[in-house]
């Protein structure tokens, strides 16, 4: 069986994690990269961010037993409509959020799987990285595209830091152009371009790993904090969150789709969704961002810094609930698909 993957982080890992349960189901496996050819008869599990690439390749390969497994973050255009016309593979999404979102463009949506992760590797590293004392230590590990929500919680950082410059910081591990602490994003058409500014705040530490840094550092990054940020506006799941309780943190999120979907209120201090904005991706997508409000956020930090015993009470319940989430119990069923 061959599990083909994009050149993501999140992405590769989940391809990773679903070859290896593969082998332990007794299947011969092998990862391949979208741009590699599949031979004809084989059977294959894809998953990528869909575009209108992806669906091509697909298309063009007439193979009976494959499954593209979807995620998107908003509304295809019509060339992904015209896509299912083909009936060679089957569809299945990470989430019930991402089926509805391809069932509005008509697509047949076979079965719903969610994202997974290593337990027993982040649980070693739970237990062997000792979190640092001193302050609340949040962390983000991610991309900073508008979608990622980085300008809403730089507006709310530098709020925090205005009434509470002391006991707290915030570790970014991202990408783009870091310069005297703003950072840099330029879209994918050269034209939009970005500036997330945490200058003069002493608290945030921006850590720039592009692709170069392996799975492993930087779940160890995440194990010394005490409190994962996800600002995201949307998403077709998010593992970091899996990967933070996984590691003893507990989270804060927006109270929207998928995540309210998988995140439990025992280990999540949940952002109200205020309003909703698109974002045009490429020409294949118009993404759905759920917003937050910066002040809220505020609140929320404020609240924990002020009484550490919710953050405690949270925590207890991560390691338990990041267990539900493993690979070995999430994906045999997707992989039984193409047996």
């Amino acid at each position: 069986m061959l599990v083909g993957n994009w050149n993501i982080r999140s992405c590769h890992q989940q391809a990773v994690l679903i070859s290896r349960c593969a082998q332990e189901m007794g299947l011969n496996t092998a990862l391949v990269h979208k741009t590699q050819p599949y031979p004809i008869s084989s059977r294959c599990i894809y998953y990528e961010p869909i575009h209108w690439e992806a669906w091509f390749h697909f298309i063009w390969r007439q193979e009976p037993r494959k499954i593209y497994y979807a995620t998107i973050e908003g509304e295809l255009n019509l060339h992904a409509q015209m896509a299912q016309t083909s009936r060679s593979f089957r569809v299945w999404a990470v989430s019930s959020y991402v089926k509805e979102l391809l069932e509005r463009v008509k697509m047949h949506v076979a079965g719903v799987c969610w994202h997974a992760i290593d337990f027993a590797l982040l649980d070693s590293i739970r237990r062997q990285v000792q979190r640092e004392p001193g302050p609340l230590r949040m962390v983000y590990i991610g991309d900073i595209q508008p979608r990622k929500g980085i300008h809403l919680l730089a507006e709310a950082v530098r709020m925090l830091w205005r009434e509470r410059p002391d006991g707290w910081e915030l570790r970014l591990y991202t990408n783009g152009h870091l310069e005297n602490g703003r950072l840099y994003w330029i879209g994918p058409d050269g034209v939009d371009k970005r500036v997330y500014d945490f200058s003069g705040i002493p608290n945030v530490r921006i850590t720039l790993t592009g692709m170069g840094w392996d799975h492993a550092k930087l779940m160890r990054e995440v194990a010394k904090c005490d409190l994962y940020v996800q600002p995201s506006l949307g998403e077709g799941f998010g593992v970091p969150l899996l990967e933070a309780w996984g590691l003893g943190l507990p989270t804060i999120c927006v109270r929207a789709p998928p995540f309210t979907e998988f995140v439990p209120d025992e280990v999540n201090f949940w952002l109200d969704w205020v309003d909703t904005d698109y974002y045009q991706w490429h020409t294949w997508q118009r993404q759905i961002l759920h917003l937050w409000d910066p002040r809220q956020w505020v609140e929320q930090i404020l609240r924990i810094l002020e009484h550490p015993h919710l953050l405690e009470h949270k925590r207890s319940c991560t390691v338990q609930t990041a267990q539900k989430f493993d690979y070995t119990q999430i994906y045999p069923r997707l992989i039984e698909e193409v047996r």
